[in-house]
């Protein structure tokens, strides 16, 4: 999946929560996350993986649940959940065997390499270091929960961080590991 596609849903609550509602916001950013699922399903190599039908439920169970229930969830709360669900994505795709970077590592290796368990850990290890950063962003989220007066520019620095350090170790390890082989 294009990773700035991908924000789209979580770009798309945050800027419609307030407008129109926990409901509303999360049921369109569950509209978006479909569209792009059934993008990646058409994107070689087809099927949409764990972690975008994740990201469909999600966002469809916290829409449900803000609608059944009428909670109007602040944009705190919604991050902290989808963080969470986020968390546990990846960490059952590791689990399983599939880390949702596998597919776009094997894209970029040749194809006698994609199926290779060192790709696979390669992958594992790139996805344990999003596990962390989305670690670290739940922790910020769970402190300013207990330290309400706190500035919310605290938890976007954290997750900015964790966010940043995932991404520049991927790009790190991703490149020393295309010179391994």
């Amino acid at each position: 999946m294009n990773a700035l596609l991908g924000f789209l849903p979580f770009v798309a609550f945050a800027v419609l929560n307030d407008r129109l509602g926990a409901a509303a916001a999360l049921g369109l950013a569950a509209l978006i996350a479909l569209a792009v699922a059934v993008k990646a399903m058409r994107t070689p190599p087809h099927g949409a993986p764990l972690f975008e039908a994740g990201v469909v439920v999600i966002f469809g169970g916290l829409a449900i649940w803000a609608w059944v229930t009428g909670s109007a969830m602040t944009l705190a709360a919604a991050h902290l959940f989808t963080k969470l669900g986020l968390l546990v994505l990846i960490l059952a795709g590791m689990a399983l065997g599939q880390p949702f970077t596998l597919a776009h590592a094997r894209m970029q290796v040749d194809p006698t390499y994609a199926d290779s368990p060192d790709l696979l850990r390669a992958s594992q290890l790139i996805a344990g270091a999003w596990a962390l950063a989305f670690v670290a962003m739940i922790a910020g989220d769970l402190v300013l929960l207990d330290h309400p007066a706190w500035p919310q520019a605290l938890t976007f620095a954290v997750s900015l961080c964790g966010l940043a350090a995932a991404g520049a170790f991927t790009l790190w390890f991703a490149d020393r590991a295309k010179q391994a082989t």
